[in-house]
């Protein structure tokens, strides 16, 4: 486990090295969401549609743009993030369900059956506590920005 995690560590130190390359744009696919920030600070949002050696395309509100290479500062991949973030909160409350079920019946037990109507109530809490967790965690995983390359 030791060594995977020295790899992690050794790629992304290496990340920078590799944004840097123009060549990079060939791996993003049509459609896919991109973020082109000029030189200028201006930022075209939008879907990748092609690049070249001078230009990179880019699909803003159903217009196409084009950006000359000398403009652009970076390129990054945009991501959806609201779809990792409801994968993540369907994993948290599931989590939180199974949690909370076996805190309820250890509770309802300990206490001598007194909190048995309270079962229900504490096992729906966990899982809500689970989604939110999830949900938050989902969004942080999810709303990553990769970047593609960047300029000097």
């Amino acid at each position: 486990m030791k060594s995977i995690g020295g790899v992690a560590v050794f790629l992304a130190c290496l990340t920078p090295v590799w944004a840097g390359e123009w060549g990079n744009l060939a791996g993003i696919r049509a459609g896919q969401g991109v973020e082109v920030t000029r030189k200028s600070g201006e930022t075209a949002r939008g879907e990748f549609v092609r690049f070249d050696e001078g230009t990179v395309s880019v699909r803003v509100k159903g217009q196409d743009t084009a950006i000359a290479r000398a403009e652009v500062r970076r390129v990054r991949l945009t991501s959806k993030g609201r779809k990792a973030m409801w994968i993540g909160a369907a994993i948290g409350a599931g989590g939180g369900l199974g949690i909370g079920a076996a805190a309820a019946d250890r509770i309802a037990n300990e206490s001598g059956g007194d909190f048995n109507g309270l079962k229900p109530a504490i096992t729906g809490a966990m899982a809500g506590v689970g989604a939110v967790i999830g949900m938050l965690v989902g969004s942080l995983v999810g709303g990553r920005h990769a970047t593609v390359y960047e300029g000097s």
